[in-house]
């Protein structure tokens, strides 16, 4: 269900009494500085018509520019004896009225590659989520301090432990103290930016038994910053055994 903002950002009667109430302010605050003034009326109109586009959309850039061209030939271009405005004041008028039509065009055009961007991450987000679930080998994340983070169902299957037990636990948990320093110098040659070398390592699972694994790391980042990095767990074993025999 949506929240309260949310309706009041739908609702027309909030979207379009915006752009009212930003023309007449425009039109107390021009009034106001009259004395200050020169040349044109337009500079606080041209504010209430990119407020009203911001907050409520095309249609309320439309009416706050309306509202604003009406305003302003009433109440401050000049007029000769016949209340017709000069040639000046048509063009001034003209050049507000398409300027402002191109401030609500190019708003509106930002908020919809906002919105289509934002959906192109939420789908990209949840594929990722899926193939995250559903990957068949094993897949970890750590913090930068080697804590684990999240873990995929395939982890829970081959290691034996539920993600309970090892979130927020250290990476090392499940590896033979020997390997500690090698996994060390790969996790440093991923927080550097570089595409550390694939690398074999035993991995224990809570029945202490050991299987061999190819590990692969790559970084995960928010932005341009390296916030966790994301562990890619093989099992290599059978291939072992089958080395071994020959």
């Amino acid at each position: 269900m949506a929240d309260i903002n949310t309706l009041k950002l739908e609702s027309p009667f909030l979207r379009y009494g915006v752009a009212i109430v930003s023309v007449l302010l425009a039109l107390v605050l021009t009034e106001l500085i009259e004395p200050l003034r020169v040349r044109t009326p337009f500079p606080l109109f041209f504010a209430a018509v990119a407020v009203s586009a911001w907050y409520g959309g095309i249609g309320p850039g439309l009416l706050a520019t309306a509202l604003s061209a009406i305003t302003t030939e009433y109440f401050f271009l000049p007029k000769s004896e016949e209340f017709m405005i000069g040639l000046g004041g048509f063009i001034q008028l003209i050049v507000f009225v398409l300027v402002s039509i191109l401030i609500s065009s190019l708003d509106t055009a930002r908020k919809r590659a906002e919105k289509e961007s934002s959906e192109r991450l939420r789908e990209s987000n949840e594929r990722y989520s899926s193939l995250w679930e559903h990957a068949e080998d094993p897949m970890l994340r750590i913090d930068v301090e080697k804590k684990i983070i999240a873990i995929n169902k395939r982890v829970e299957e081959v290691i034996g432990v539920a993600g309970e037990e090892i979130l927020g636990s250290s990476i090392y948990c499940i590896f033979p103290d020997e390997y500690y320093q090698a996994f060390d110098e790969i996790f440093r040659c991923t927080l550097e930016g570089n595409k550390a070398d694939t690398v074999e390592m035993e991995i224990l699972t809570r029945d202490k038994r050991s299987i061999t694994m190819e590990i692969d790391m790559r970084g995960v980042l928010e932005g341009s910053i390296l916030r966790a990095v994301q562990i890619h767990l093989r099992d290599v074993s059978k291939r072992k055994e089958i080395e071994q025999e020959l």
